[in-house]
């Protein structure tokens, strides 16, 4: 049984991204605390969390974690021999 390379292509791409996005966050969360002296917010929804702190971390999460999962997916797409597989098309 042959694995298609649709298959191949979303296990390379999931494998990639949630290894950036872990290694993004943990960065991060280092990055926040020598930066404020503070832990960053566990829920910045909450009440105790000051607005300008909400606001910052889910800014700089949100812009982080997008940038380092593209660049685990150009990458990833530099792996892989051929064409990167546009999802969904072509599909048979």
């Amino acid at each position: 049984m042959r694995i298609s390379d649709e298959t191949t292509w979303k296990a390379l791409t999931f494998v990639a991204a949630t290894a950036a996005s872990l290694a993004t966050h943990t960065l991060l969360k280092k990055a926040w605390f020598s930066t404020t002296g503070k832990k960053p917010p566990t829920n910045p929804a909450a009440r105790e969390t000051q607005w300008s702190e909400a606001l910052i971390w889910t800014a700089a999460s949100s812009l982080a974690g997008g940038i380092a999962k593209l660049l685990a997916k150009r990458h990833a797409g530099t792996l892989k021999a051929g064409n990167v597989p546009v999802l969904g098309v072509g599909a048979d």
